[in-house]
């Protein structure tokens, strides 16, 4: 699964957001131009991340997900 979106005419994307090297591209669909612009150093999951790129192109916005999990608790003679 990858992450991806659209600014004007380009699409930036992330092949592999739960890998260990997460490369962040920049796709030209129109004249099919590629380029690595940078990584993500952080722990981004796929199910719960979300992708953007401001107005101008100058900024990448990302989700990261600091901790996920639940409690259980055990509530005991509850009436």
């Amino acid at each position: 699964m990858g992450l991806w979106t659209v600014s004007g005419d380009v699409v930036y994307y992330i092949c592999a957001p739960d890998a260990a090297a997460r490369p962040v591209w920049r796709l030209e669909p129109t004249t099919g131009k590629k380029a690595r612009i940078g990584s993500i150093p952080d722990a981004v999951r796929a199910e719960s991340a979300e992708l953007s790129v401001g107005p101008d192109g100058r900024f990448l916005l990302y989700t990261r997900a600091e901790q996920l999990g639940a409690d259980l608790m055990l509530v005991e003679n509850f009436r």
